[in-house]
């Protein structure tokens, strides 16, 4: 799988108080890659609310 794009994902809640983090996704990804990336995160069934995209990245290929 070539990557196109990566995006930023974060918790809104550790974000806001200033936690270092978030988590680079190359796209695209598979279900478990983005499950391991929600977990690294403290995104749970729990806080799906919590979930944002904090940044992306592109390639040069697509810009």
């Amino acid at each position: 799988m070539s990557e196109t794009f990566s995006v930023l994902i974060d918790s809104r809640s550790r974000f806001e108080t200033g936690q270092p983090g978030g988590e680079w996704l190359s796209m695209p990804t598979t279900t478990e890659q983005l499950h391991a990336a929600m977990k690294s995160v403290g995104i749970t069934a729990e806080n799906p609310q919590d979930f944002f995209i904090n940044g992306f990245s592109n390639t040069e290929a697509y810009p």
